[in-house]
């Protein structure tokens, strides 16, 4: 359609679906819907913070003050990564296993922990 395409962002995307249908069998990230760009989002975020230089690397003496605030949003944008998570491990206990001819890594964690028990 003449449009301009971001091939790193389309390449973002792709990864993430193609992790998101082996772990969960769900495509957490769709090119236009709103809910799946702020999981991108926080994706991307901690990419970046992960990917940005910290100064307490090169200082160790740095390392309880976090002057970047680098470790700081890390563990904010962890805390919603796994709370998503948990809502999906919730869904699933409420739903039941994934399609019967097909497992995912959910399923297969779910039924190590049910037998575990």
């Amino acid at each position: 359609t003449g449009q301009p395409v971001d091939i790193g962002k389309a390449a973002f995307t792709t990864s993430l679906n193609l992790l998101s249908k082996l772990f969960f069998s769900v495509e957490l990230a769709h090119h236009t819907s709103s809910k799946s760009q702020e999981f991108k989002d926080l994706i991307w975020e901690i990419m970046e913070d992960i990917g940005k230089p910290n100064y307490s690397d090169y200082f160790p003496v740095l390392k309880y003050v976090d002057p970047s605030g680098i470790r700081r949003r890390l563990a904010a944008n962890f805390e919603r990564l796994i709370a998503v998570f948990q809502r999906m491990i919730k869904q699933r206990l409420a739903d039941g296993p994934s399609k019967p001819d097909s497992t995912d890594v959910l399923d297969v964690l779910l039924d190590l922990y049910k037998q575990k028990e």
